[in-house]
């Protein structure tokens, strides 16, 4: 037998076995005790709740003890309000709060492991939210198992109710542990690192406030010192943190709905289930602050009745499902996916998320020597180097333009001054029909980039259907270079994408002059020196497919390096793999030689 099936049958056993001592032990007995009369008072705080492993360790002297109580009042002789219980009074009643509550906690958590067990196939020991769940979903399955304090007598309340407190803080931390992986999954890497730095700051005033609470806090009145704890120092904290989270998953359905309209049905089950994390996100919180607030009366009071304690044991059963639930969504294992850390990804890279691509407009710093004029975007990790350097530190600067939307500026254009119309006709000529049309596959990972492209530089966007067959996909693709025709003629044949971008790369270059910094370009890996063109044969289409055929430039690079030979201004060629070199040689204020 295999180590999962072996582990299952053990958590099975557990269940059942749990299930009966929790109805061998006073459950029953408890039911022939008037469920309308509180408890006497020798009896008020002895728990009748079902036998753990933590009473053997630490109150070993319970059964003992309680055991001959228990057959008084199956005996029907508990003395109560100053007479004897008669036959009448005590009728055997069944109650089916503690009856549930005798299913409910062990049934609860052996369900949740199971879970978790029977889809071994979904779970990797490489993922860290996956591994913090099943932490989670066993350490509430051992606080079921542990029972701790629910058998105490009076002596020991204080005990148990602060063990079963911290157990509660414990759970709730370790769920918003898993929560911030999950926006990790998605993206949200900044809401999670402030979610983080906030518990954090939870974990130091809790750990203050225990230290005063016998010293500054002890002469205070006690509902005033509990009112200064919870409103003015936790309860905040732990608010901005599931309200952060909350949040998170809010933008996501959001960004959900309006990025996929078109494909509604591939992620309907997965916004639904992202919904159901957000939920559980705020309410799994409150309803632990409810549950807390009830153990503390009941443990407390001396007026507790049989119902109401059993009553509590449910909700604490109630809430702890919630929180196994919830892991169990957050980490996949619930929902529509073989394999859920890789869609989470795959997700994050379709855009599923708001934290879209951000817009750059260059950045020159006045304290430093050099100045990247120009880089090829295509290499994604080194531009990502590029822009940490210009924006983290001062050693360089960047002039490279990247607009990403219509508020940044794509698809806008900008006036030249010499001919009095925009940049557009001398940096690309006429630009042909076919830029206004854009054909993508609803199943690539940039799909919704390209549709976002597409609406704000005013394209055509054509999505490939499987469904259709051939004759069916060149006809709708003729009509779409009908429609792109007339929408380059009625934008005078110029680029889509617009020419804000050159304008602001101008802005950018000029200043960078005017402080004197060194000039870089940037060429692809192997190809310095390779494909440029003349600022007056940008225009032509033929001089540019010659030099693209073994160029070291892209597209946008073509018309910066030509507007910088146009003007005369001196700069150093590097190619994009020798950048971080080049990165320590300008940290060092080497001056480089120009061409």
């Amino acid at each position: 037998m295999s180590q999962q099936r072996v582990l299952k049958v053990v958590v099975i056993l557990y269940a059942l076995v749990r299930m009966a001592i929790n109805l061998y032990f006073s459950k029953l007995v408890l039911l022939r005790l008037p469920l309308h009369f509180p408890l006497p008072e020798n009896w008020s705080q002895q728990r009748w709740r079902g036998f753990g492993p933590a009473d053997a360790l630490w109150q070993p002297w319970f059964l003992c003890s309680s055991w001959p109580q228990a057959k008084e009042a199956s005996a029907l002789c508990v003395e109560f309000s100053g007479r004897l219980l008669t036959q009448e009074d005590c009728k055997v009643t069944v109650d089916y709060t503690i009856l549930a509550g005798c299913f409910a906690m062990p049934l609860v958590p052996a369900l949740g492991a199971y879970i978790l067990l029977s889809k071994s196939d979904r779970f990797a020991e490489d993922s860290r939210l996956h591994v913090w769940c099943r932490r989670n979903i066993f350490f509430l399955a051992a606080m079921f198992c542990l029972d701790p304090g629910f058998t105490a007598p009076v002596e020991l309340h204080t005990i148990s109710y602060y063990i079963f407190l911290t157990c509660e803080v414990l759970s709730n931390g370790m769920q918003a542990i898993c929560t911030n992986m999950k926006l990790r999954c998605l993206s949200w890497d900044r809401t999670a690192r402030c979610c983080e730095v906030l518990m954090v700051i939870f974990v130091c005033m809790a750990s203050v406030i225990l230290v005063l609470y016998n010293t500054v806090l002890a002469g205070l009145p006690e509902y005033f010192t509990y009112s200064v704890i919870c409103f003015l120092t936790l309860l905040p904290i732990c608010g901005a943190i599931f309200g952060f989270q909350f949040w998170a998953f809010c933008c996501t359905i959001y960004a959900a709905k309006t990025q996929y309209r078109d494909n509604w049905e591939d992620v309907r089950s997965t916004v639904l289930l992202l919904g159901i994390n957000a939920l559980l996100t705020l309410i799994g919180p409150l309803i632990s602050g409810v549950v807390i607030a009830c153990v503390a009366m009941e443990l407390f009071s001396r007026n507790t009745n049989i119902s109401q304690l059993a009553g509590s044991e449910l909700l604490v059963a109630f809430e702890f499902g919630l929180q196994i639930f919830n892991s169990l969504v957050l980490c996949g294992m619930i929902g529509p996916w073989s394999r859920p850390t890789e869609v989470f990804t795959e997700l994050a890279t379709r855009g599923f998320v708001v934290a879209k691509r951000v817009p750059f407009k260059g950045v020159i710093n006045p304290e430093a020597r050099g100045c990247i004029a120009s880089f090829p975007g295509k290499y994604a990790e080194r531009w990502a180097e590029a822009v940490a350097e210009a924006t983290q530190s001062t050693d360089c600067s960047l002039a490279c333009v990247f607009l990403t939307d219509a508020a940044s500026g794509l698809g806008m254009h900008a006036r030249n001054p010499e001919t009095d119309e925009c940049w557009c006709r001398a940096l690309y000529g006429d630009v042909p029909a076919e830029a206004y049309l854009s054909i993508v596959d609803k199943h690539d990972k940039d799909f919704v980039f390209r549709r976002a492209d597409s609406e704000a530089m005013g394209q055509h966007l054509l999505i490939k259907d499987s469904s259709l067959s051939q004759l069916e996909w060149d006809t709708k693709k003729e009509a779409a270079m009908c429609l792109v025709e007339k929408m380059s003629r009625d934008n005078d044949r110029r680029a889509p994408w617009g020419c804000q971008w050159f304008e602001e790369w101008m802005k950018n270059i000029e200043a960078a002059s005017g402080q004197n910094q060194q000039l870089h370009v940037f060429y692809f890996q192997s190809l310095v020196g390779r494909g440029k063109v003349s600022w007056s044969q940008l225009s032509n289409e033929d001089a540019i497919e010659a030099a693209r055929k073994s160029t070291g430039l892209g597209a946008s690079q073509t018309a910066e390096v030509a507007y910088l030979d146009k003007l005369g201004l001196p700069y150093v060629e590097h190619d994009v793999m020798d950048f971080p070199e080049v990165m320590a040689r300008l940290r060092s204020s080497e001056v480089f030689q120009s061409v």
